[in-house]
């Protein structure tokens, strides 16, 4: 059976938003070579900057290689960089050792420890934090 791929509801909003104040946007995935049709399909006319796959690039997200080949890929220094995912140790620890912030989000609120001291349940919290950390007007 294949795996279906959706959108969170909220997804559109945020990218909407990050474009609207000039923020690149990536994917940063541990997947196969699949991924950047299947992200065209779920956003299309939606071009983010870069799509980054650990079986393209050759190492995955258990440490700060592929989110420094982000940076370079964006063109983004990487302490300018935040990025989000649900994993405590690939998508808050190994971006943090690349010099990235991270934001760890845990849609049931059962939030781990570990070392993002940033932790949102929906991706519209994300606006608010990005201002903070980064002085977005």
């Amino acid at each position: 059976e294949s795996i279906r791929f959706r959108p969170f509801p909220e997804a559109a909003y945020v990218l909407s938003w990050c474009h609207s104040q000039g923020i690149k946007t990536a994917v940063i995935s541990n997947w196969d070579c699949s991924l950047p049709a299947i992200i065209h399909g779920l956003y299309p006319g939606n071009n983010f900057q870069a799509i980054l796959v650990s079986a393209i690039e050759g190492f995955d997200k258990s440490g700060p290689e592929l989110f420094i080949r982000a940076s370079e890929e964006l063109d983004v220094p990487a302490q300018k960089i935040l990025h989000v995912g649900d994993d405590p140790e690939h998508d808050v620890a190994s971006p943090l050792k690349a010099g990235c912030k991270a934001v760890l989000i845990e849609r049931d609120g059962g939030f781990a420890e570990g070392l993002s001291k940033e932790k949102i349940r929906s991706l519209t919290e994300l606006p608010d934090i990005a201002n903070r950390l980064f002085n977005i007007p």
